[in-house]
């Protein structure tokens, strides 16, 4: 049997190629490609991720968040960026309707004498002062969030009452240079002064204040856009500071209570007080027997302890508001000391074990309504 022999450019058996030639022909090919050949030597951890990537099958969860995050950032940043372009875009077309203004009066009086105007001399730190007093309130110390956010909702109303003031000094600097007339729209009538009833300085003079109000309108409109970034800044610490305080209260106290012991801390934060149109002197006259309440007992005593227990939160935000963490730590451990004190079960543990005894009563009869 025979077998056909195939030959090369050069007479020779392609079988008969060396190793190190047909190596080096399929490294060539490869280069051709665009292809490259690298050797690395790793670890069998990172042998699993690499196969994995070349597989389409790496985690990429904690890079994607990562990106998340820096493109929530950068949009944040670019957002508040363009929030202050726009008052600065908004406060220079007011600055160039102006210049236009002073523009046309000095090419219609280019031969004439300039008139010496006004000197006004521009107030510092204009922007400042404003949003210092949206900042402050009446006894000298830093708005509540609530208060700075009806601040800057009051900039807001200024700064349109300031563009409408500056719009219609505009108009009537228009109709009195004789470049705009005064329509009235009921019944197609039009005023119109041909020749100027205003002096070049006295024009001037009113351009310019058109100019100052444009001033003064962007520093109030920078001033309530510095005054909400606070505001959501505080709300942000305050809403930090209130779950702290509910995650040290429930440690320290309320995540070991009980029904009873719920009822106990109740009856001692009321003490002997007896508030009229109260769910506390609705629960107590349930007890007595009496009638007159709406809800449940059970719905009043919940409403009782959440707001004897936000009584408790809010003291503890006000003396972590100070900076002093030990202070509203000391004042719990108080509280804690207080309620576990033998006098308080003494005084208050019979009105606790009946509220307890009521509302369990309650619960059991509503449970074999249903």
């Amino acid at each position: 049997m025979c077998y056909p022999v195939t030959c090369n450019d050069r007479g020779l058996n392609n079988m008969g190629q060396s190793n190190s030639e047909r190596q080096a022909a399929y490294r060539a090919r490869r280069r051709q490609a665009n292809l490259n050949a690298m050797t690395l030597w790793v670890s069998p951890q990172q042998r699993e991720a690499i196969q994995a990537v070349l597989d389409g099958k790496a985690p990429q969860a904690e890079a994607d968040q990562a990106k998340l995050q820096l493109l929530t950032t950068e949009l944040e940043t670019q957002g508040q960026v363009i929030k202050t372009l726009r008052f600065d875009l908004e406060f220079a077309r007011n600055q160039i309707d102006s210049l236009r203004g002073q523009l046309a009066t000095a090419q219609r009086q280019a031969k004439d004498k300039p008139s010496r105007g006004l000197k006004v001399v521009e107030l510092e730190n204009r922007r400042q002062a404003i949003a210092e007093g949206m900042r402050i309130g009446w006894a000298g110390d830093e708005r509540d969030p609530a208060g700075l956010k009806q601040q800057a909702d009051l900039s807001r109303k200024l700064s349109a009452e300031i563009k409408a003031v500056r719009t219609r000094l505009m108009t009537f600097i228009g109709v009195a240079t004789g470049t705009k007339a005064v329509e009235q729209k009921g019944s197609w009538g039009a005023m119109s002064f041909k020749k100027a009833i205003l002096s070049d300085s006295e024009s001037n003079l009113l351009l310019g204040a058109c100019t100052l109000l444009g001033r003064i309108e962007g520093d109030v409109e920078r001033a309530g856009h510095d005054t909400l970034q606070l505001h959501t800044q505080r709300a942000a610490e305050l809403k930090a500071m209130h779950a702290q305080a509910t995650a040290m209260a429930d440690a320290a106290l309320f995540a070991g209570l009980d029904r009873r012991g719920e009822a106990l801390f109740v009856a001692a934060a009321n003490g002997d007080k007896r508030a009229s149109f109260s769910e506390w002197a609705d629960l107590l006259d349930i007890l007595a027997g009496k009638k007159g309440a709406y809800d449940p007992a059970g719905v009043l005593f919940r409403r009782e302890l959440s707001e004897q227990k936000g009584r408790l939160i809010s003291r503890l935000v006000s003396k972590m508001k100070t900076g002093d963490m030990a202070a509203a730590e000391e004042h719990l451990a108080e509280v804690v000391r207080r309620f576990r004190h033998p006098d308080t079960e003494e005084k208050y543990g019979e009105l606790a074990g009946r509220l307890t005894t009521l509302l369990v009563a309650e619960q059991i009869e509503s449970a074999s309504k249903s």
